[in-house]
């Protein structure tokens, strides 16, 4: 079985904690939130990396139209450069 993630093992510690007092639907609640914790904490990894790559993917876009003012085009390059930067942070 795969190791879990110190949350999820504190929610289940709870959860058995909970349960052995008598607290039956505090347990369920608790254990329902550590099963749910892997998908959610994936969810939102993938989600964090889509968004810097969705801002650079349509900043290349315009940027490759022929219809930009100079402005405009160190504006998008600029979205592009700092979504880069964001990105690489997200992924050490």
């Amino acid at each position: 079985m795969p190791e879990r993630a110190p949350l999820a093992a504190d929610l289940a510690t709870l959860s058995a904690e909970a349960r052995a007092a008598g607290l039956d639907d505090v347990a369920a609640t608790l254990a329902a939130a550590a099963a749910r914790l892997p998908a959610t904490l994936a969810a939102d990894a993938a989600h964090d990396l889509r968004n810097p790559l969705t801002a650079i993917r349509s900043a290349a876009g315009i940027l490759a139209g022929d219809d930009l003012t100079d402005a405009e085009r160190l504006r998008f390059a600029a979205i592009a450069r700092d979504e880069a930067i964001r990105f690489a942070r997200l992924v050490p």
